[in-house]
């Protein structure tokens, strides 16, 4: 027993070096389970944030195509209006200008119409009176009465 005794102190050392060893084996491994962890949650919140950063961009390029349409929608829209504008106002303008040529063509035929009369007056009295010097005096009667014209 005695050599038991002795060789005890030499067992707990080495039990106790054994213990150590053993305490420094898993707090190692604790420590690279906790950078593994660590590495692991960080890499999770950046493919996170990455596919965050895809939807954010994925629904901004959603907004700018619908905002991008409805504005071209509206230029549409206004631009018909405009054409619309413009074929009434053109409409409106030809009327006028139909209007005003009816008037000039007809202040030109009534103009031609007093000259034409007055030179069927002109024409008129001067055949008749190539006729009255054709004719033969005859014994001067008495003549009706004629009316100015």
């Amino acid at each position: 027993m005695d050599s038991l005794w002795e060789s005890l102190p030499d067992a707990f050392e080495q039990a106790y070096y054994i213990l150590e060893e053993k305490q420094k084996i898993l707090q190692q491994a604790q420590t690279e389970r906790e950078q593994i962890l660590k590495q692991a949650q960080q890499e999770a919140r950046q493919i996170k944030n990455q596919s965050g950063i895809i939807q954010e961009a994925q629904q901004e390029a959603y907004q700018i195509q619908a905002e991008t349409e409805q504005h071209c929608q509206q230029l549409h829209e206004k631009t018909l209006q405009e054409i619309e504008k413009l074929r009434q106002q053109a409409y409106s303008e030809c009327e006028e200008l139909r209007r005003d040529a009816d008037q000039y063509a007809d202040w030109v035929l009534n103009s031609l119409e007093e000259r034409l009369g007055e030179m069927l007056h002109v024409t008129q009295n001067g055949r008749k009176a190539l006729k009255e010097s054709q004719e033969p005096e005859r014994p001067k009667r008495k003549a009706p009465k004629r009316k100015a014209s």
